[in-house]
């Protein structure tokens, strides 16, 4: 079964639009949890098959984030002031988004809970996204599909 998420538009935009800023974060815990929250976007936006280990890794990095203290205090820093400009333009952008599945929805909430730092927002978005994809898994397996499991390259 095709990837009903899989857009060439919806690629080029996370890649060109909201790739970049989290990495530049002075919050490295804030922008290591953007980091893996846009690159399950990226996945299901980008991959006709999504590798599912993948998306399990970055799901399971913000679980851990967002289920240690010390990590929460990090995402709940005070921010310098580029990191708070940075966190508004993101949010700006997610918001942006409008027409998405429940799947892209959720992964659009969970960035914008994180950009900012609204910690009961990004658990609830997380757990919204793993429901809807598990789901869609078990469809899938009920239906005799089967994807194949891709090794995880960003396109150029």
């Amino acid at each position: 079964m095709p990837n009903e998420d899989y857009s060439d538009e919806l690629c080029q935009w996370q890649d060109s639009t909201v790739e970049v800023p989290p990495k530049d974060m002075d919050n490295r815990t804030l922008g290591y949890a953007l980091e893996a929250s846009g690159d399950i976007f990226r996945e299901l936006t980008c991959r006709q098959w999504p590798d599912g280990n993948y998306i399990g890794e970055k799901v399971g990095r913000l679980e851990r984030l967002l289920g240690n203290r010390a990590d929460i205090e990090e995402l709940e820093a005070s921010l310098s002031e580029r990191d708070e400009e940075r966190t508004d333009k993101l949010q700006q952008d997610w918001f942006s988004l409008k027409g998405l599945s429940e799947k892209l929805t959720a992964v659009r909430n969970l960035n914008i809970a994180l950009a900012d730092q609204n910690i009961a927002g990004a658990k609830f978005n997380l757990r919204r996204f793993g429901e809807l994809y598990r789901r869609q898994s078990v469809h899938e397996q009920r239906l005799g599909g089967r994807r194949p499991v891709r090794s995880h390259r960003r396109r150029l």
